[in-house]
């Protein structure tokens, strides 16, 4: 079992309902967060919880995707990953509540080689389906190569 400890401090700005905060953990670079704009409160030009939900999966798609592209032994150049969240009002218990309903990557990769592109698919594939912080959340996240 692992474990991971974070710690967000709120930032009072004169107003008692200011939305902004430090997130921080033991050894790691602090990062300012807060209320996206779209919220009553919300606060523009920084990291929300909707973009670090998002941004949690496309970080273990690269991992994931490195650790296994790594024992498959495939021969690449470059690749990003371009991830859009979708937040949406989903009705649950009689009552509408927002969620992130779905997650779309688009995984661009220029290969080595051109007959490298089913192998990379497969790769991708079991990246989709063994990524941790995927299966941990209720999301549609889906996995979309783009081969250059």
């Amino acid at each position: 079992m692992h474990k991971y400890s974070v710690k967000i401090t709120w930032i009072p700005q004169g107003e008692p309902y200011h939305r902004k905060g430090i997130l921080s953990a033991p050894g790691l670079k602090d990062i300012v967060v807060v209320t996206p704009p779209e919220f009553k409160h919300g606060i523009p030009n920084e990291w929300t919880p909707e973009h670090l939900f998002i941004a949690s999966v496309f970080v273990c798609t690269m991992t994931t995707f490195l650790a296994i592209s790594e024992a498959s032994k495939l021969e690449y150049e470059h690749f990003h990953i371009e991830t859009t969240g979708f937040l949406d009002d989903i009705e649950v218990d009689g009552r509408k509540q927002p969620q992130i309903t779905e997650i779309n990557q688009k995984f661009h990769i220029k290969l080595k080689s051109k007959n490298d592109e089913m192998k990379t698919r497969k790769i991708l594939e079991k990246t989709e389906r063994d990524c941790l912080i995927a299966n941990s959340m209720k999301s549609k996240v889906t996995l979309e190569p783009i081969f250059k």
